[in-house]
Parts: structure tokens; C-alpha cells; sequence
């Protein structure tokens, strides 16, 4: 359980920290930092709150890890969502006036996240079976 709890805990971090300005100062941050173009501020406002709650969950599961571990693979699901999308973004689908280390950063990231719990869930697995 150990590689799940750190992993968890560093995703709530790694998920919270960008959230909070995302929501606060939006613009600045894709626009000027991330060299994104933007069109509407709402999306990134929303994404920005929805990485708030999805730290939560990271939290909530931590806490209860012992008996809900089998849960991780909602977030196994997730950054394996987001790895594929945001590196087949940075491969074939980025705007000319957009910058591509972001999304091949991110894509990094969440392939990461996604074979670390797979280890976590399989060593968990072995500790603690369904049976």
C-alpha cells in the first residue's frame, strides 16, 4: 500500500497546485506561461475546479486506502485517458501558435502516474485479494 499512498498523495499535490491559479488567474497562466492560445476563459476556470475536486478524491481514497485500494484504477483510467490524449495532441494536433511542452509534459506525467499505480494496485493486490 505504500507506493499507492505516496503515489496518491503526490497526485493530490501535483493536481492541486496548478489547479488553484487556473482558476484564479487563468489567462495568464495558458497564455503567458504555457504559450496556449486561448478562447474563452470558462473552460479553464472549470478544469481548474474539476483538478480541485480530483485531489479531494486522491485525499479521500488515502485515507480509506486499506479497505477502497481496488479504486486507484479510476485513476489509472485517468491518466491513462490523459496520457494518450495530450501526447497524441503534442504529436499531431497542436495549433501553430501553441507551444508543445506542456502537453508533452503532461502526457509525460500522466504515463508515469499510470505505471506507478499499476505497480501500486499490483502489490496491493498481492497484500490484500478479493477473496
Amino acid at each position: 500500500m505504500t507506493v499507492l499512498r505516496r503515489a496518491l498523495g503526490l497526485g493530490a499535490v501535483l493536481l492541486l497546485v496548478p489547479a488553484v491559479p487556473l482558476v484564479a488567474v487563468p489567462r495568464t497562466i495558458v497564455e503567458r506561461i504555457m504559450g496556449q492560445s486561448t478562447g474563452d476563459d470558462v473552460w479553464i476556470r472549470l478544469t481548474g475546479a474539476a483538478c480541485v475536486a480530483l485531489a479531494l478524491f486522491h485525499v479521500l481514497v488515502i485515507r480509506k486506502l486499506d479497505d477502497l485500494w481496488w479504486w486507484c484504477w479510476a485513476f489509472v483510467l485517468f491518466d491513462g485517458s490523459v496520457a494518450a490524449i495530450s501526447l497524441a495532441h503534442a504529436a499531431v494536433g497542436l495549433p501553430e501558435d501553441s507551444a508543445a511542452w506542456p502537453w508533452w509534459l503532461l502526457g509525460t506525467t500522466a504515463v508515469a502516474f499510470t505505471a506507478i499505480y499499476l505497480v501500486g494496485l499490483a502489490r496491493a493486490g498481492r497484500e490484500k485479494p478479493f477473496a
